[in-house]
Formats: C-alpha cells, structure tokens, sequence
C-alpha cells in the first residue's frame, strides 16, 4: 500500500515536473512512459485478489492526472510559443519585417559554414539610401518610414530565395549572397538599385529615392565578417562620394 500511495503523488508531479524541467518535448516523452508505467501498475494492483481501492477512487485518480496532465502541457506550450516570439522578436526588425543586426554575425557563420568546399563564397551587399535625410526632413518621419517599409520590401522581392537582408539600422540595408562569383553579386546589387531607383509613391506623394550599394566578397576580401562589412562599407562611401545611384564592388 505505502507504495501505490507514492505511485499517486509521482503520478501527479511528474507532468508538472517533467514539462518545467524538460521542456514540451521531452517532457512528453517522459510523462507518457511514466503515466503508461503508473497505469499499468494501478491496474494490475486493482485487478488483483486484493484491490487495493474501490474503482470509484480510481476514476478519480484518473480524471485528476488528466486535469493535470492537460494543464502542465497547456502552460509549457504556452511558456514555449511565448520564448519563440520573443526570439523572433529579438532577431526581426519592427519596423521592415526584414532580419535585424542581431542575426548578421550567425547567419554570416551558417552560411560559411553550410556551403560546400566548390560553393565556398558569400557576398555582402551594404545598402543605403541616397539622401533619407532630406526626405525626413520635407515630408516627416512618419513618410520616412514608410520608405524605409517599401525600400526593404523591394530588397526582399528582388533578392534570390536563398539570400539573407537585413536591416541595420537608419537606412542601411544589408544583403548576404551565397554561392556567387563577384560578378553575379554585381548583378544581384544592380537589380536592387534599379528596383528601387524608381520613383516611389507614398500617401499620394512621388518621392524621388535611390540607393548606392557597396559590395565585398568572402574569402577573397576577408576572413571574417569584420573585414567584410568593413570594406564593403569603404566601397559604399565610394559610390556615395562619385554621384550615388550606382554598385562599387571592387
């Protein structure tokens, strides 16, 4: 008896304990094969010579573990969708939608990391808009980002399904381009200027928007991202100081 009475609190505790300790998966893995173990026990102590309950305290026990059961899974589902969106909210610029700085550094490193030793190279397009500030400054803030929303809404249409944009901040862009040779990222880089060189309507207003784009190549300009953005940035200043609306990639 003092064992079947331990086997009912454990019975209780492990759903709680498991979904808090493990996780949702694992805690099902580990509540379903200790429940399944708990059952069998209960049923073959009650079905015995000498029950150890009657059958109503039984049903009872039942409907309580499973009332148990549903709530624990319920909160842990409910903690865990919760830790996602935060995730996804620490990772996703608000405004855009598009990838944030924060993801840059990792995203760099899955790519050099996931492509074949024949695909080893990833281009790094740096973005900005040609004179964001005057248009703040004449049409307000609020005009300014919609800008921003279309802008990176082109990058995104215009980018192949296996590059990654980010949004760094103000109105800097950046792209990584995996599995290009510089002249392909050249091109990527081009079709993102003209996509974005038209004339763009904003609550009714034609604004007149274009971006220069610097770009740097790994492994050729460097090792590390730091080097990268670093001299893709040299090249965006370049294309800034020479007219703007155009590609500097070497």
């Amino acid at each position: 008896m003092p064992f079947i009475a331990a086997l009912y609190t454990w019975l209780f505790l492990i759903p709680v304990l498991s979904y808090l300790l493990l996780g949702i998966t694992l805690g099902n893995v580990f509540t379903c094969v200790y429940v399944l173990i708990g059952v069998a026990i209960l049923f073959k102590a009650q079905f015995s010579s000498s029950p150890e309950m009657p059958p109503i305290s039984v049903a009872n026990i039942g409907l309580c573990l499973s009332a148990i059961w549903a709530l624990s899974y319920t909160y842990e589902s409910k903690r865990a969708a919760m830790v996602k969106r935060l995730q996804q909210m620490a990772a996703i610029d608000p405004l855009t939608g598009l990838n944030n700085r924060l993801l840059l550094d990792s995203s760099f490193e899955m790519l050099c990391e996931s492509l074949p030793e024949t695909q080893r190279s990833v281009s790094m397009l740096l973005i900005d808009l040609d004179h964001f500030k005057k248009v703040n400054d004449k049409y307000g803030h609020h005009v300014g980002d919609k800008v921003l929303i279309e802008v990176a809404r082109l990058i995104n249409e215009t980018r192949r399904l296996n590059d990654w944009a980010f949004r760094l901040g103000g109105e800097e862009f950046c792209m990584l381009v995996p599995d290009t040779t510089e002249l392909q990222a050249h091109n990527v880089a081009e079709r993102i200027r003209l996509a974005v060189e038209n004339t763009i309507t904003i609550d009714d207003i034609l604004i007149n928007i274009s971006v220069s784009i610097g770009v740097s190549h790994w492994p050729s300009d460097g090792e590390t991202l730091n080097q990268l953005y670093k001299l893709a940035d040299e090249r965006l200043y370049q294309a800034k100081e020479t007219g703007r609306n155009k590609v500097i990639g070497h």
